[in-house]
């Protein structure tokens, strides 16, 4: 918003530290210049102003004027942290605006619209396992029981009849390492393996849900062999799962078919998919496994930044550096900061290191 512009106009009083401000009202304009440009303006108490753009976007200043604004009113607009973590709590509150139609486009914490719908709740229909991860499984049973979705077995079923639970769609690598085939560890239970499985690309869910289709692809050979991420077409939403994160490296389980290769090309996937509404900001909306809600700009940032750690454990194996070696010199330091937290970076170096040297 306009806080760059708020702090400069503080500062510039000649005082050694900007003053306590508290924001009196928030406005948005929409200029005709041939552009529809949208600007905000931030009035505060002690009469400063500031001025900021905002999203290029049908209903973003009533979005601003009638929610958001009075949202922050009293608030100090130099707390940027605050007021952002404020924002994405909205949808824990139930606030956000009354329609879904006005998020369509808007970026960051606006999302939570979509969330708030006061639509009634319905029962849960499928339940899509992008892992077999423990984190992504783990809650299965209990969240099939509490759906509904009666039918037959059928149609790609992975068991003969399922009953009244709702579906838990996944690749069948997903069931194959969940039901112990092959001796692949200790099976789940029945109820909590999925019900409906796919092996090809991609697999189609055989009904519009919430009046839009929805499609589950295959990322082969990324974290595991069976990961997927999911697309909601109409809404412009891809569900990345482990295959991005803006918190931490991939997880990367060389044991079971994972590679970073495998990574980097499924996120060139979602970016072939996504499409961004001006210059790689808003548009499709990427849901990570971990962090927070993303653009196509992150998705790229982060694909970026994995191609450059590979290519340089690539070299370091082309020399002929042992894992001791390549961990001492730190490959991954220049993203340790956002991405390695509490040992995770000697982790993901490991295990990239160990898939480079399988593929040598």
């Amino acid at each position: 918003m306009a806080y760059g512009a708020l702090l400069t106009n503080a500062r510039g009083q000649g005082t050694s530290a900007a003053p306590k401000l508290t924001i009196r009202e928030i406005r948005a304009v929409r200029l005709k210049d041939g552009f529809n440009s949208r600007f905000i303006r931030v009035y505060t108490d002690q009469g400063l102003t500031g001025t900021g753009e905002t999203m290029d976007t049908v209903g973003a200043e009533d979005i601003v004027n009638a929610y958001i604004g009075p949202q922050l009113k009293g608030r100090d607009p130099l707390d940027i942290e605050g007021i952002v973590t404020d924002l994405w709590g909205w949808k824990r509150a139930g606030g956000g605006p009354p329609s879904p139609l006005f998020m369509r486009g808007m970026g960051g914490p606006y999302m939570n619209a979509i969330i708030s719908s006061p639509a009634p709740a319905k029962p849960v229909r499928y339940i899509v396992n992008t892992s077999a991860a423990p984190e992504h499984v783990g809650g299965n049973e209990k969240i099939a029981a509490a759906g509904f979705f009666p039918r037959g077995g059928g149609f790609g079923g992975a068991v003969a009849n399922v009953g009244r639970n709702a579906s838990i769609v996944a690749h069948e690598n997903v069931l194959n390492r969940m039901s112990g085939a092959g001796g692949s560890g200790t099976p789940a239970p029945a109820t909590a393996q999925p019900t409906d499985t796919y092996y090809d690309e991609f697999h189609k869910l055989p009904e519009y849900v919430n009046g839009e289709p929805v499609i589950v692809y295959h990322a082969p050979a990324a974290n595991t062999d069976g990961d997927s991420f999911v697309f909601f077409r109409h809404s412009e939403v891809i569900s990345a799962g482990n295959l991005f994160s803006t918190v931490s490296y991939p997880p990367i389980d060389v044991a079971h078919g994972g590679s970073l290769q495998g990574v980097i090309d499924g996120l060139n996937h979602i970016l072939d998919l996504a499409v961004a509404e001006y210059r790689g900001q808003g548009g499709t909306w990427i849901v990570p496994g971990r962090g927070r809600l993303s653009d196509t700009a992150d998705v790229a940032s982060y694909r970026n930044m994995l191609t450059m750690v590979r290519d340089r454990l690539a070299d370091a194996v082309h020399k002929g550096l042992t894992l001791d070696q390549v961990i001492a010199a730190r490959p991954t330091l220049d993203f340790d900061g956002r991405y390695g937290a509490n040992g995770a970076a000697r982790v993901f170096v490991e295990a990239v290191y160990k898939s480079l040297q399988e593929k040598k």
